[in-house]
């Protein structure tokens, strides 16, 4: 095995290096050594020469009888000797040209198309060799060029810098893998939203712990080019205002019923997500029950559109007075006319023998998780707009920390209806959103198991929707997220571009492993012989197919010491990987320095101010004496209906 390399190495500084020390000797060389001996060098020099030049014949001259002389007081002798100062010329070329080479060699050995694999096969490569391509010149015509002072030039993904010039890949979809700590933040994202930033572009943003928002939106405020929404589920008093039935009540308007039901769908899925195990009959009845419930909310003109949220839903199956949840269901069909649509969505509840208990207790349960009395404050009376994200240049900041609760639904809820609304003004636009969109999902699997995402990554390709999904391995998909083996595969799949920073599971170190292919290697071995009296050992090459990057290597690799591994269109290649403090950006972003830094995450938590002081009012249900009447009147059993199997 070779040495392990870093792509990372400054290739500029190593050459001065190489010159500088190259020629640090030449001169040293000059200086004692030559001087030491130049008197009888050169007796030497003149002696062959005269011999050579009459074949023989010439009488040898005498050499001094001391070869070395103090160096001290040779030199002020030999300074006016031309002769003397020739030769200390030759020998600083010399030496300098052999920094050069020696340059010249590191970086034949550093971009031979390997990281730690064997010596390549001489000759031609064979067909279907893999090669990694580490040479900054192939590096620059494969990649986007973003130089300071000026726009990107393409590019969605930023992926590292080529001496001053940051470089990025057009991405459709791509998958950022890297361990926590190892700089998927500091050394791609903030940089890919920058650049989707100053190319227009509108960008949805998972930030989780509000860092990146802190750093990026001063200078997207200053630049004053995209309308900005500050969506904080872990602050929702300062946050802006996001209802998740708005954008059924946006297609209701615009399709009626039948779009209404289909938003409302969507939510439910979001809402009441599908279990991991066991039969599904409870989830699937509390599925309906929401989209009844949510479509009579909307579908009623009576009722204050400020009422219309996912509290008043929660309020219409909780116990009031002597009603409980299946009395108040009841009443609720009950008051709604006949061929209403809600209806069928109502009519699976069949009193106590139906199941109806364990419909409305996981309902109950899943709205329960799903919105507490904190972040109720900021779940009505929509400001975010979403429908105009694939139409005027936006940015979206999604903050979610874990320390103030568990938001995953909610944050999963904004991310499944911006698709679903990018997906519909591209729709309405010839297949195409007027202004391309980002969704950079930093921490994608804190957004757990998102049923719609794995159809929509394989079909919105040409529809100007580009996501990054930044994760740590596929076992964090299945263990953190939810999705089955299968599912994260999938995902892995049809994120078609990776970027690794670090990779830890073996499960998926083989599987980019695989993909990147082999190569034809020279293979050494080394046989030994030993007998009574004598002995024997014999080298023989072999050529043998190896993996570019193995699995067990690849969980070596790191992104501060070795550089971005980047898989584009099926080539791997290696990047120079850089902290964003490293680049241009960071002066850009006033990311001078840990104080600076520092600074910025505290002005942005004292920009916030209070706009949702109290929890908006909720629609209590039909509460007048018909509808009461029509209420069931059996007696209520302690004990739901448990279908068997169960």
């Amino acid at each position: 095995m070779s040495k392990q390399k870093s792509f990372n190495v400054d290739e500029a500084a190593h050459f001065k290096r190489c010159v500088a020390t190259s020629a640090a000797v030449g001169v040293a060389i000059a200086l004692v050594p030559l001087p030491a001996i130049w008197r009888w060098l050169r007796a030497w020099v003149v002696g062959t020469a005269a011999t050579l030049a009459s074949f023989g014949t010439a009488m040898v001259p005498k050499l001094p009888e001391t070869v070395l002389q103090n160096p001290l007081e040779a030199l002020p002798e030999l300074i006016g000797d031309d002769t003397f100062l020739a030769g200390c010329a030759t020998i600083l070329v010399l030496s300098i040209a052999a920094g050069i080479w020696s340059h010249l060699d590191w970086s034949r050995w550093l971009h031979d198309g390997t990281w730690v694999g064997g010596r390549r096969a001489p000759g031609a490569p064979i067909h279907g060799d893999a090669r990694l391509i580490s040479a900054h010149g192939e590096l620059k015509r494969r990649s986007e060029s973003w130089q300071e002072g000026k726009r990107p030039s393409g590019g969605t993904l930023v992926v590292g810098e080529v001496g001053k010039s940051i470089r990025l890949i057009d991405s459709v979809h791509a998958c950022i893998l890297a361990e926590s700590g190892e700089g998927k933040s500091r050394r791609i994202a903030i940089m890919s939203a920058m650049a989707n930033f100053e190319q227009g572009r509108s960008i949805v943003i998972n930030d989780i712990k509000g860092e990146l928002r802190a750093y990026l939106e001063p200078a997207f405020e200053k630049a004053g080019t995209h309308r900005i929404v500050d969506v904080m589920f872990d602050a929702p008093a300062s946050s802006v205002r996001f209802n998740p039935l708005e954008r059924a009540k946006e297609a209701f308007r615009a399709e009626g019923a039948g779009g209404c039901a289909r938003e409302l769908r969507e939510l439910a899925r979001c809402i009441v997500p599908s279990p991991s195990k066991g039969q599904p009959f409870f989830y699937d009845g509390a599925r309906n029950l929401f989209v009844g419930i949510s479509l009579t909310l909307i579908e009623n003109a009576s009722i204050p559109e400020d009422e219309k949220t996912v509290m008043s839903v929660a309020a219409a199956i909780s116990p009031l007075g002597d009603q409980g949840p299946l009395d108040r269901i009841a009443a609720l069909a009950a008051s709604l006319p006949a061929r209403d649509p809600a209806l069928p969505f109502l009519g699976g509840l069949n009193g106590e023998h139906g199941g109806g208990p364990g419909i409305v207790s996981t309902l109950s349960n899943c709205l329960t998780e799903y919105v507490d009395g904190n972040v109720a404050r900021m779940l009505h009376d929509d400001e975010c707009g979403l429908g105009g994200i694939g139409e005027e240049p936006t940015v979206v900041f999604i903050s979610s920390s874990s320390a103030t609760g568990n938001y995953k639904r909610l944050v999963q809820t904004f991310v499944s209806q911006a698709l679903s609304a990018l997906r519909s003004c591209a729709a309405g636009h010839a297949g195409r959103c007027p202004v391309e969109t980002v969704l950079l999902l930093d921490e994608a699997a804190s957004l757990g198991r998102n049923e719609r995402i794995v159809q929509d990554l394989g079909e919105m390709r040409s529809e100007g929707i580009h996501v990054l999904w930044f994760c740590q391995s596929l076992l964090q998909l299945q263990s953190v997220s939810g999705y089955s083996q299968e599912e994260a595969e999938t995902i892995l799949d049809l994120l078609k571009d990776k970027v690794v920073l670090s990779c830890s599971n073996l499960d998926t170190a083989r599987k980019l492993s695989e993909s990147m292919g082999s190569y034809t290697a020279i293979a050494q071995s080394t046989s030994r012989t030993k007998g009574t009296n004598t002995g024997s050992t014999g080298t023989s090459e072999g050529l043998v197919r190896r993996p570019l990057i193995t699995p067990d290597e690849l969980q070596r690799w790191t992104g501060r010491e070795t550089g971005a591994l980047v898989i584009h269109d099926g080539v791997p290649m290696a990047f120079p990987s850089r902290d964003v403090t490293e680049t241009f950006v960071g002066t850009m972003l006033g990311m001078t320095s840990p104080d600076a830094e520092r600074a910025l995450m505290e002005q942005s938590t004292a920009r916030r101010k209070v706009r949702n002081g109290t929890v908006p009012e909720v629609w209590q249900g039909p509460t007048a004496p018909d509808a009461t009447a029509a209420a069931p009147t059996k007696p209520k059993t302690v004990a739901g209906y448990v279908p068997e199997g169960f």
